[in-house]
């Protein structure tokens, strides 16, 4: 499953619905909390964290919007957390 991150106060519920198998996106003010978690795969969207003027965490991957649009393709589920 994806879980796409949306603002910081989404992390709290998606990390109890997470399994190791999971990967995250942190997307737009989600960026704020970006960090590396215990799960498949961690991304942040670049514009989302240059945008606000941080550095990408260590363990988490930067991808384009264009490969988020790919991810969500490629992933059979996905839930948001806003």
């Amino acid at each position: 499953m994806l879980h796409i991150v949306a603002n910081p106060q989404g992390l709290a519920s998606c990390e109890t619905a997470l399994q190791a198998t999971d990967s995250v996106v942190f997307a737009g003010d989600a960026a704020y909390s970006a960090k590396t978690i215990d799960c498949a795969a961690t991304f942040v969207i670049d514009l989302d964290i240059g945008g606000r003027g941080l550095e990408t965490p260590e363990g988490v991957t930067c991808i384009s919007y264009d490969e988020f649009v790919d991810l969500i393709v490629a992933t059979e589920r996905s839930i948001t957390w806003a």
